[in-house]
């Protein structure tokens, strides 16, 4: 009678172990410390303010966008942009995507049942929210993100038109055609691409995983550098022995399109952590995508 007792409360609490956990690391990965209303549902983010921060000086403003079933607070991690905004006074804020895993809906200008795109409506309402609360700088709203989150910044600065400054992204999971993109104004870009990326193929085509069909992706750039009217000569270089960099210039408004392909480099983030290899692949230190996004950002603007 005892040994029946025991067991049963040892399944019992097994069961309740078994409840919990999968609320218990939903909560942890939905950790936010900014919340804003969107046609009443709560969207979150997590947003950096540098201790440098001013609020008498015009300040840039940073979004990176996590991957499909990442989060914000591992995406900060993995990307480094607070230690950078720290050094180059900055703000940086890490928006959450919805569903779950968490992900973006970068493929469609409305949802399934017609509304607008929902996201586009959040991040919008974010960067005046965060005008609000800052002093930012209009001419100075940077976008990008990693896979899933790399075609949610393509498709904000598409239906934003000029309010996006430029743009980056990395292992970019890339749905939306140029024909459906909103703003006729020409999108300065910084993308990066690892050949040997199990998720989103470097060569493009239809995924095993989701059906997506995705662009070869040095098409795709040379695209991208039509669209903004650069010089199709593209300036090549290699930068080591497995990256190299592709420059489009003299596009219209100074908008340049670069690309960086990393041989043998994985749906990572160059210069990043944490991302398992057995995955995602190989992680290049080369480089910091990074660093090389603020800087192609601040050029964009001087010109």
């Amino acid at each position: 009678m005892e040994t029946n007792l025991k067991l049963r409360k040892t399944l019992i609490t097994i069961l309740i172990i078994i409840i919990l956990t999968p609320l218990a690391l939903y909560g942890w990965i939905t950790r936010s410390n900014g919340k804003i209303q969107i046609d009443g549902k709560t969207r979150r983010y997590v947003v950096h303010k540098p201790d440098a921060y001013d609020a008498s000086e015009p300040t840039a403003l940073v979004l990176s966008l996590h991957g499909f079933s990442d989060w914000p607070m591992h995406h900060m991690r993995m990307s480094g942009w607070n230690h950078l905004a720290d050094s180059e006074g900055f703000i940086v804020v890490y928006p959450m995507g919805t569903g779950f895993p968490l992900r973006w809906n970068a493929y469609a200008k409305t949802e399934e049942d017609g509304s607008p795109n929902a996201d586009v409506a959040f991040l919008q309402a974010l960067i005046e929210r965060l005008k609000k609360e800052f002093n930012i700088d209009s001419e100075q709203i940077f976008v990008n993100g990693l896979s899933n989150g790399a075609g949610m910044s393509q498709m904000l600065a598409c239906e934003l038109g000029e309010e996006i400054s430029a743009l980056g992204g990395v292992a970019g999971a890339y749905l939306l055609s140029w024909e459906a993109c909103q703003t006729e104004q020409p999108i300065p870009a910084m993308l990066f691409h690892g050949t040997e990326d199990p998720i989103v193929s470097y060569a493009g085509g239809q995924t095993s995983r989701s059906g997506a069909i995705f662009p070869d992706i040095p098409e795709f750039a040379a695209s991208w550098a039509e669209r903004n009217q650069c010089d199709p000569e593209a300036i090549k270089t290699i930068v080591s022995s497995s990256i190299t960099r592709t420059d489009y210039r003299d596009c219209a408004g100074g908008s340049d399109v670069v690309l960086f392909i990393i041989q043998n480099g994985g749906h990572t983030w160059p210069g990043g952590c944490c991302l398992p290899k057995r995955i995602a692949g190989e992680t290049t230190q080369e480089i910091n995508a990074t660093s090389l996004m603020w800087a192609f950002y601040q050029s964009q603007i001087t010109q």
